[in-house]
């Protein structure tokens, strides 16, 4: 199925009743291509559904799909169900240059709930300057974006015509609350200038993101935020990744936009800077931040940003099992009072207790709690070993910087100060596991042992037990001693035997002693002329010492 060259499908009702609902069923692609599928209501009451069903779905060249309601009621939900993939992309050639749009809205009047947006498939892509939302214009909470792809989840890029970010976003802009945004696939990437944002213009909270994956990626300017521009707090960010974290770089092509076309983003952050934003603009607090994965890699000015600008901080919790890496410049922050103004520093917890911390002296990689007037947050990180970035305190903060601005202090640093009030610093706790000198020692006894040495048979014609100390024998230890009278020759052996019953060579070997003396115990000691004591096995002077072991002899028969 498809709509094209300004077609549309819609449903309506301007009286009491609900909208209609639109339900489409095809066993190969629906395409929507510079046209519009829309239900819509100017009744107190509910509007219309859009469900479709499809192996591949496109919306393309500023097409519409979407479900409004103009009063009471809430809007319609639109669900999408496509085995193979959902694309959404383009922009219109009309003269409006339009986007190619998802939207499941209420308006002005209304006082319901924005519609949800649900689509299950393999692989969903959103590019060039699109847009997928759900919001309230009105008193109501905008509705939940959910996606679930089996393989990949791709944001990426802006409009070539018009500049415009694209945008998976939940918007409010009343008291109502942002809506959710849930996500869950395999690979999850968003890139060069894409934003995913659940915000609330003025007084509602913001909405909460999470999104689950194998392999998490913000690269090239792309951002997720949950914001508060008015008295509502930011919401929460949750990834659980089970390979890896990647966040970094900066788009590029980010100033060369702003001269052209303006900031083209729904809520721009930091010079687009890559990363994850949950932050007040208003007097709420901010967001929290929570990532579990085993490794979590922020470079080249990634970022993670639980930040306020007049209320207190937002908390930042890393669940990480091998590795957190900062490089270039990469921030870590729940900073308070960014607008100059009051409130605490958030709290920033990291647990890799089977991991490293890892970072740049020199590249200004920062984990700050910080303050303006208030007080500064809580940090505590327990892992294996931290590397190349340390606390710093107000004093060696303002030794670098007079004015206490992190940006100008070109170290990595771990900070978590009050700016303005030298005795509301807060608090860093470092754990990481020292060398204990009693581990893996075992405790020698302070009694010696009395060594004994086992018997055996005493035979002229056969072998006998023997403990023999020969002396250091062998080569010296060093190549430059020399071998002394007393060093241990040993002769060459040469031993008769068979080989595979085939007769040798006779071979001549040493005579040796046929029956060797008999050692017997000495029993006493003399001194003689040369000052030397001589041991002998008699001694009419010397009171015999009694062996604890006597010797055996053995008689064969």
């Amino acid at each position: 199925m498809s709509l094209t060259d300004g077609s549309q499908l819609l449903t309506s009702t301007s009286g009491e009743g609900n909208a209609g609902k639109i339900k489409i069923n095809a066993t190969d692609s629906v395409s929507i291509s510079e046209g519009a599928l829309f239900t819509e209501t100017y009744s107190s009451n509910r509007g219309g559904d859009i469900i479709i069903g499809a192996k591949n779905f496109h919306v393309s060249n500023g097409s519409l799909l979407a479900t409004v309601t103009y009063r009471q009621g809430n809007a319609g939900t639109i669900e999408i169900n496509a085995t193979d993939s959902v694309n959404i992309s383009g922009t219109s050639s009309t003269p409006e240059f339009l986007s190619s749009r998802l939207y499941a809205f209420t308006d002005t009047n209304s006082s319901g709930r924005g519609g949800d947006i649900i689509i299950n498939t393999k692989n969903f892509n959103i590019s060039d300057g699109s847009e997928l939302a759900t919001g309230t214009r009105g008193q109501g909470n905008a509705g939940t974006i959910e996606i679930n792809a089996t393989d990949s989840v791709s944001i990426f890029g802006t409009s070539f015509i018009t500049g415009a970010s694209t945008a998976l976003y939940t918007n409010t802009l009343s008291s109502g609350r942002g809506g959710d945004i849930n996500i869950k696939t395999s690979t999850f990437n968003i890139s060069n200038e894409a934003v995913l944002n659940a915000e609330t213009i003025n007084d509602g909270n913001g909405g909460n993101i999470t999104v689950r994956a194998n392999l998490f990626e913000v690269v090239n300017g792309g951002q997720l935020l949950s914001t508060s521009s008015g008295n509502g707090n930011a919401g929460k960010i949750t990834v659980d990744a089970t390979n890896e974290v990647i966040v970094h770089n900066s788009d590029a092509t980010f100033n060369d936009r702003i001269a052209k076309f303006g900031t083209g983003k729904v809520a721009n952050i930091e010079n687009a800077a890559s990363g994850l934003f949950v932050s007040s603009q208003g007097s709420g607090s901010a967001g929290d931040i929570e990532i579990t994965s085993p490794k979590v890699q922020l470079d080249n000015s990634g970022r993670f940003i639980a930040d306020s600008a007049l209320g207190n901080g937002g908390n930042i919790r890393l669940q990480v099992g091998d590795l957190l890496l900062l490089r270039r410049s990469s921030l870590i922050s729940a900073t308070a009072g960014t607008d100059q103004k009051g409130g605490d520093g958030g709290n920033i917890t990291i647990n890799a207790p089977n991991g490293f911390i890892i970072s740049a002296p020199e590249e200004n990689s920062d984990i700050t709690a910080n303050a303006f007037s208030g007080s500064g947050g809580r940090i505590t990180i327990n892992a294996t070993g931290i590397y190349g970035i340390a606390p710093l305190s107000r004093e060696d903060f303002q030794h670098l910087s007079p004015d206490l601005d992190p940006s100008q202090v070109p170290t990595s640093n771990i900070s978590a100060i009050s700016q303005t009030n030298p005795t509301l610093s807060g608090t860093i706790e470092l754990n990481t596991p020292g060398i204990d000198p009693n581990s893996g020692l075992i405790e020698l006894p302070t009694i010696p042992v009395d060594t004994e040495v086992a018997q055996g048979c005493y035979s002229p014609a056969y072998a006998q037990s023997s403990f023999v100390n020969i002396g250091r024998g062998g080569l010296p230890a060093n190549p430059k001693d020399i071998l002394t009278p007393d060093a241990t020759q040993i002769d060459w052996v040469s031993l008769k035997h068979s080989n595979n019953n085939r007769s040798l060579p006779p071979v001549t070997t040493k005579p040796t002693t046929s029956t060797p003396k008999r050692i017997v115990e000495a029993t006493g000691a003399t001194l003689n002329a040369k000052g030397q004591i001589v041991l002998s096995a008699n001694s009419s002077t010397v009171t015999p010492h009694s062996s604890k072991q006597n010797p055996i002899q053995c008689h064969g028969s």
